[in-house]
């Protein structure tokens, strides 16, 4: 069996729900939601009883069983209820009835969970699944619970850059810039500065805690490092340092 022992404590309480739910799949996305979909999502939609029933079940080509494949090889089980769950996180943020809102998350976070519970840790793509585990905590104000699902998963995947840059995030969200820094500096070295997301993130929460020097050496690292976007560097040079 592949369950994910480092986070039980959040598998215990929905568990039930998530596997009535696997007997059960109903999801049906919207017409801009499948366009929205990566290849693997549909791939696997169409799979399912539901999806093979759909108006989308001739649409899915061998790229997209492709990705599917990447996936599932690499130990990811119950993707269809990580897909689902991903459009239902979008659609709670599109939601102004709190009420609405709240039933919405709960169906991302039951979907979400059966294929957190069911998937092996060591799979590159199990971080994606944990991010959006915690994403939709955070949202549902479960702030302790979604840094610790993070928390957890970067000791299962210390070299995943992805997983610094996702936690920090959610501190700065939380106002908890020190600590945003530090998981960054945490992550900064477990892939020895080569991470240039990272180091552009360094630069980003270096800058807001008005540490313009610590701002000026990642952002040199990250762009050295091929990073694409300008914001750092243009924000930089307002302050006169031109990188």
């Amino acid at each position: 069996m592949h369950q994910v022992r480092s986070i039980k404590p959040w598998i215990i309480a929905i568990l039930t729900l998530s596997f009535v739910r696997a007997e059960a799949y109903s999801f049906i996305p919207t017409d801009a939601e499948w366009r929205s979909w990566p290849g693997y999502c549909q791939a696997k939609y169409v799979w399912t009883n539901i999806g093979k029933q759909s108006k989308f079940a001739n649409t899915v080509g061998q790229a997209q069983n492709s990705e599917l494949a990447q996936w599932e090889a690499s130990g990811i089980r119950g993707v269809h209820h990580y897909c689902a769950g991903t459009l239902y996180l979008k659609r709670a943020g599109l939601e102004p009835d709190p009420g609405r809102r709240d039933h919405i998350l709960r169906d991302a976070q039951a979907d979400t969970q059966f294929a957190l519970a069911s998937s092996k840790t060591s799979s590159p793509f199990f971080a994606y699944i944990a991010i959006q585990m915690a994403s939709i905590m955070q949202e549902q104000g479960e702030h302790d619970a979604a840094l610790q699902i993070l928390r957890e998963t970067i000791v299962a995947q210390p070299q995943n850059g992805v997983l610094y840059s996702a936690m920090a995030v959610m501190q700065r969200k939380l106002g908890q810039l020190d600590d945003a820094k530090q998981t960054l500096l945490q992550g900064n070295q477990a892939l020895d500065g080569k991470s240039a997301e990272i180091n552009y993130n360094l630069g980003l929460i270096s800058l807001e805690l008005g540490e313009v020097d610590d701002a000026v050496k990642y952002a040199e690292s990250a762009y050295e490092l091929g990073f694409p976007l300008p914001g750092l560097r243009m924000k930089l040079a307002k302050l006169g340092h031109r990188i």
